[in-house]
Order: C-alpha cells, then sequence, then structure tokens
C-alpha cells in the first residue's frame, strides 16, 4: 500500500509530552490493553524505557500528529518500544512509514539487531512486523 502524500515523519523531540501522551492514548485506543497516558506518566516511561527522542518519530498526517514510533537504546541494544496509530489515519500506510523509518534510522548508526514485541493477538501488528522481514525469536508468556 502506498503512503497517504500528505504524511511528514518528524523527530518526536519535537513535541511537547502532553501532546505525545495524548497521541499515546489516541493511537492505542481499542488495543487490547488500554492506555491512557498522561505528561508525568510518559515522561516516566522515556526514562525507565530509555527512550530516544530524536531517534523516535510522530508522524503527522494532514498537519495533525497520527502516530508515533518509539525507539529505545541501551548500550549496543535497540528496540521498538512501542508504535501506534490514531484509528482515523489506521490502514493508509502510516505504521509501515514509521517502522521503515525508524530500521532505515537504526541502521544508519550501525546498529544490525533490533528487538520488536508485538502482542500475538494483534494481527496487524504482526502482519506488519512479518511484512518488514522481522523473525519471531520466542513466545512471550505474561
Amino acid at each position: 500500500m502506498k503512503p497517504p502524500s500528505p504524511l511528514r515523519l518528524r523527530p518526536a523531540l519535537e513535541f511537547d509530552l502532553e501532546v505525545l501522551a495524548e497521541l499515546m492514548t489516541r493511537s492505542f485506543a481499542g488495543y487490547l490493553v488500554p492506555v491512557k497516558e498522561t505528561p508525568a506518566g510518559l515522561a516516566a516511561r522515556l526514562r525507565y524505557d530509555s527512550i530516544d527522542l530524536a531517534l523516535s518519530r510522530v508522524a503527522v498526517l494532514e498537519e495533525r500528529p497520527a502516530g508515533i514510533v518509539w525507539v529505545a537504546v541501551r548500550g549496543w541494544s535497540i528496540r521498538i518500544a512501542a508504535m501506534g496509530v490514531v484509528p482515523e489515519a489506521r490502514r493508509r500506510g502510516v505504521g509501515r512509514r514509521l517502522m521503515e523509518d525508524a530500521i532505515a534510522s537504526i541502521r544508519a548508526l550501525g546498529f544490525r539487531h533490533m528487538v520488536l514485541e508485538v502482542i500475538e493477538h494483534n494481527t496487524p501488528a504482526v502482519a506488519l512486523s512479518r511484512g518488514l522481514d522481522f523473525r519471531r525469536r520466542r513466545r512471550l508468556v505474561g
């Protein structure tokens, strides 16, 4: 699917915590695990998960934040900490563009291995990860 032409990707560090928290909440609407993010909660998560706001991206569609991908870096370990798209922008290539950009940025820094955890009942996320050549390594139980 070709991404929509007005889609732009911007570093997450260009947005304040209030906008990012609201975007997280909207991006996970209808998700298997309810997400209600606050600016204070998000600030704590960013620190705890070692999320790099320069590598993380916000998708902007028609001048509104439409999706986000969080990239976490700890030493030489890198992972996608979360990725979500607001309901009105889903099935329009936004998630794929976010992930492709994250992968390209990570590769440009010299990383060749990254971790992505996907709940197996989240079929759109499983399909996207497989379409981007991620390989299943193990099944998470928790």
